[in-house]
């Protein structure tokens, strides 16, 4: 057997389907040319992934995994559980809420550095006329301000609200959510919101509804909030906010 060493982290499920996908079996199929995946922490921040391959692989077989591992975005593949109470009769429930997870409204991400908190990050307030923006990526005459915000824990994400004042016609807001493949080089793995139309005066809150959720975004995924207003602008601020659902509010 041949180990295959990677400093990524993975979604051992994903990955096995994404390796399959590219044309390489899996034990015990008859034609299998794999075993499977693992994957370790290496302290402090570190991972050690390994695809444990069959010791008669060729370089071009090596090279398949190699080119799906760099593509890899280590998103858990859905599980569908159905809940039953102590009877084992399936609940019927009309809330779209996963079961284990309580509903959290928030303006701001988790503080992921120790000690870690929840709901105490970055927030969603911006203001035109303060520091960090950018006209990069933005259209000619345009600026645009990114505020990237963490979780410590999965989230769903089901709704939001858009709240903004003096805001010129033609301004938008974006939320996605990206991967860090590498340090400081950031893939798009979901595009929620496009192009959020903001438009005069509106503190009330512009609101954004689903109707349903957001696959379980894990926390080393970010959620990226991009506003885009004209370039000379300096009155116009605004914020956003929310509902998600997670595990926890609070750590204990």
């Amino acid at each position: 057997m041949i180990e295959r060493h990677y400093t990524k982290i993975i979604d051992g499920p994903r990955l096995v389907t994404e390796i399959v996908a590219a044309g390489l079996l899996l034990y015990p199929d008859v034609a299998a040319r794999f075993y499977g995946v693992k994957s370790n922490m290496v302290p402090p921040d570190s991972w050690d992934s390994i695809v444990l391959l069959y010791d008669d692989v060729t370089q071009s077989e090596i090279d398949t995994v190699d080119a799906v591992v760099a593509a890899h975005i280590p998103i858990p593949l859905p599980v569908i559980v159905q809940p039953v109470d102590e009877d084992g009769k399936p609940y019927v429930r009309t809330e779209i809420r996963p079961i284990d997870c309580t509903t959290m409204f928030t303006s701001r991400g988790d503080k992921i550095d120790a000690p870690q908190e929840i709901g105490t990050g970055v927030s969603t307030l911006w203001d035109s006329s303060s520091v960090g923006w950018t006209t990069e990526g933005a259209p000619s005459g345009w600026k645009r301000k990114i505020i990237d915000l963490q979780f410590i824990d999965s989230i769903y994400v089901t709704a939001g609200l858009c709240m903004y004042e003096n805001v010129p016609f033609g301004s938008t807001l974006g939320m996605w959510v990206m991967y860090e493949a590498e340090p400081g080089a950031f893939v798009a793995v979901d595009h929620f919101v496009s192009d959020w139309p903001m438009s005069g005066t509106c503190t009330g809150g512009s609101t954004i509804d689903s109707s349903t959720i957001s696959s379980a975004l894990p926390p080393y995924l970010t959620l990226r909030f991009i506003i885009t207003v004209p370039e000379d602008e300096t009155t116009a601020k605004g914020s956003a906010a929310l509902k998600i659902y997670r595990e926890r509010t609070v750590i204990s």
